[in-house]
């Protein structure tokens, strides 16, 4: 291209979802999407609503009730209530298993489930499961905080009794426990140290071996698969296989065996006939590039259809749920070349499109930035309201909820990948921007902001407080200039107007030096 030469720029399409190849040939993709929705529209960003502290009854507060995990069960649709494992009033992590019970949904104070949900056990994070009126959960019945697990113990609701050796077993690892509509039993993963096994709860009968697995693998999640039981396994060791076994629940061993690759297999589910997954480096000095890998199987092969580079190799899970048709799961990871952790609650599902994509749907918390010391518990999407737990620093707990479902105190963002205008060897100006949405509330912000070549971090452009139903902004002035790869990122806040379009006009300025 000529010196002098023009190029327009449109995307009216965002539903590519994240890549990590910033210089992909189609606008649709995002180098990151962080509090947009991305599914629902083809051709808009649908903002998603704020994050809150969640509320608790005295003597209750957030870091001595400790909750890790969340569930919903009621008898009726109208008698339906949110329950939450967590700790009886304590200063110490796993102490005290203690079942609490949200005043109202969707945003009640949480207390005590009943006057004898509390003990004087330690627990397990990972297991907390509902099946015939009970809740089950994992515990160490020697030590007052969890070392080792011992037992699986129930809490009935109906009769107010808690019980420590519904299933006695020496557990190590625990997977998330399910109900399968085939049969409508429950199902648990767990270790110990002689192997790897699936228990089963037949209507309160127990077979704790009901399946055993290849003892070089770590169960770490179920989900359907038809009239399948789908067991997501991670290897014992560093160099082993990630696998998923599809099991019919009544042979006595497995029907099929998907490998999944050397990486720790953490989140699996089906989706649309699918079965996806997402794996993450172990933590290990021998690997120089640690990666997040999405990764999915239609019958014959497995393949990758996203991966990111990250910083560091530890990335933390807290759990999935499948809800819209498209799977969420709680992931904080560091990716590469961005500050801080990048710490949400991510989705996977397929777009308008039919493209099957990865967002970053909802923020742990409207603001803050995470780092490696904080770690995922849980999470539980229950209607349109999130729910969900993390320690900061490991040790200080927090949980939030969505705030109301007219709230955008968060800023959603949509970073496009780079435009080079069909060749990042010319230098170029950029001379015009517009940002097209649905009509804006009153005070709705809009922000645009850039990022050229080997820039680490954005400049504003404008940030425009909305006085009611525009639908685009413009700006001509304070623009990059002089640059080869250029970057935008839109956010919006304070309302629930969709982005619809991005559009630039930049014009070349160089050339190579043998044109």
């Amino acid at each position: 291209m000529p010196a002098g030469d023009t190029i327009l720029t449109e995307i009216l399409n965002f539903d590519g979802g994240m890549t990590s190849d910033v210089r992909k040939k189609d606008a649709r993709f995002s180098n990151r999407i962080l509090g947009f929705d991305i599914f629902s529209f083809q051709g808009r960003l649908m903002p998603q609503f704020s994050m809150s502290a969640d509320s608790f009854t005295t003597p209750y507060v957030v870091n001595t009730a400790k909750l890790v995990k969340f569930l919903s069960y009621g008898t009726s649709q109208a008698g339906t209530a949110q329950y939450a494992l967590g700790c009886d009033d304590e200063t110490v992590a796993q102490t005290n298993a203690t079942i609490f019970k949200r005043a109202s949904i969707p945003s009640g104070a949480w207390d005590l489930a009943g006057s004898n949900a509390d003990t004087q056990w330690g627990f397990s994070e990972i297991l907390f499961v509902e099946y015939k009126g009970k809740l089950y959960f994992g515990r160490d019945g020697v030590n007052a905080t969890f070392s080792s697990g011992t037992d699986i113990a129930e809490y009935n609701i109906g009769t107010n009794t808690m019980s420590g050796t519904a299933l006695t077993v020496a557990f190590t690892n625990l997977t998330q426990g399910l109900v399968h509509s085939k049969n409508d039993k429950l199902y648990i993963g767990y270790t110990t140290s002689s192997g790897a096994f699936i228990a089963e709860n037949n209507a309160g009968s127990w077979n704790g071996t009901k399946l055993t697995l290849p003892t070089n693998c770590i169960p770490t999640a179920l989900f359907e698969y038809g009239n399948f039981l789908g067991i997501a396994t991670k290897p014992v060791s560093i160099g082993g296989k990630s696998y998923i076994f599809l099991w019919d629940m009544n042979a006595v061993s497995w029907n099929e065996q998907i490998e999944w690759g050397s990486e720790n297999l953490d989140v699996a589910e089906e989706l649309n006939g699918y079965i996806v997954g997402v794996s993450s480096s172990p933590t290990t000095a021998s690997i120089e590039n640690p990666r997040v890998y999405f990764k999915v199987w239609g019958g014959s092969k497995v393949d990758t259809f996203a991966e990111f580079k990250t910083s560091a190799s530890t990335a933390y899970f807290g759990g999935q749920q499948k809800k819209n048709n498209r799977v969420y799961f709680m992931m904080s990871v560091e990716m590469f070349g961005q500050t801080g952790r990048t710490a949400g609650i991510w989705s996977i599902g397929f777009t308008k499109s039919g493209n099957m994509a990865v967002a970053i749907e909802r923020r742990w918390d409207n603001s803050t930035t995470f780092d490696g010391t904080d770690t995922a518990k849980g999470f539980q999407l229950l209607g349109d309201y999130l729910t969900i737990a993390y320690a900061v620093g490991g040790s200080t707990y927090n949980c939030n909820r969505t705030t109301d479902l007219s709230t955008y105190a968060a800023t959603s963002q949509f970073e496009t990948i780079f435009f080079t205008g069909g060749d990042s060897s010319l230098k170029k100006d950029l001379k015009g921007v517009t940002v097209t949405f649905e009509p804006l509330i009153v005070n709705q912000v809009i922000t645009l902001s850039y990022l050229t070549d080997e820039d680490t971090s954005f400049t504003q452009i404008f940030s425009n407080t909305a006085s009611g139903n525009e639908i685009s902004y413009s700006a001509i002035t304070g623009l990059p200039k002089d640059y080869k790869e250029l970057r935008l990122m839109v956010g919006s806040s304070a309302g629930r107007a969709g982005i619809t379009g991005i559009s630039i006009k930049e014009v070349i300025t160089g050339k190579r030096i043998y044109d």
